[in-house]
């Protein structure tokens, strides 16, 4: 009579088993596993030589991102843009290095989703009542600036529906940015 053997699940498996839980209970209403998903997920380094974990843990990442930042308020936006910052910290060499062409189209879309996510959060974490417009700015400019990375990441992956949603955010910042001359030049300076 042959055994077999029991399958006994990898860490990876555990934590993200257990992110995609917390992420699904976000989705249905409990705000407070926001913490616990991200505390969970931050345990995880994935193997940088191993795709299917970095693609993977860029995905988590920026779902629990987009989830944080449907919440709309500061704390869970602020959650959304550590979301996105840590799906860049946990990036390769080749996308820290922006050798995009030598990464595959299907995690490269989840960094221009995540630099996205980081503009996003930028620009909603503006308050033109309790912010100085200097502060209002410069807050403008790094949100416009993640949002020209996403459509230049999503164009190189050739997806148009992404760079097309970026491009709608981007547009929307720049409308709060166009008021001065001296932040319109600002503007044109990297085209010139």
């Amino acid at each position: 009579m042959a055994t077999t053997a029991a399958y006994t699940p990898s860490k990876t498996d555990i934590l993200t088993s257990e992110v995609l839980s917390y992420l699904e209970l976000i989705q249905n209403g409990n705000k407070d596993m926001l913490n616990k998903a991200m505390e969970t997920l931050n345990t995880w380094q994935p193997n940088q030589q191993e795709e299917i974990e970095l693609e993977l843990n860029a995905e988590l990442w920026c779902r629990l991102g987009r989830l944080a930042i449907n919440i709309n308020t500061n704390a869970a936006i602020k959650i959304g843009l550590f979301c996105a910052e840590s799906c860049f910290n946990n990036a390769c060499a080749n996308f820290k290095g922006k050798k995009y062409n030598s990464i595959p189209t299907t995690r490269l879309r989840w960094y221009a989703v995540a630099e996205s996510l980081y503009g996003e959060a930028l620009y909603k974490l503006l308050d033109t009542q309790k912010q100085e417009k200097d502060s209002q700015d410069k807050l403008l400019h790094m949100a416009v600036s993640h949002f020209v990375e996403s459509c230049g990441i999503g164009a190189k992956s050739q997806i148009s529906f992404l760079v097309l949603e970026s491009a709608k955010l981007m547009w929307n910042a720049l409308i709060l940015l166009l008021d001065q001359p001296h932040n319109r030049k600002l503007l044109i300076k990297p085209l010139a």
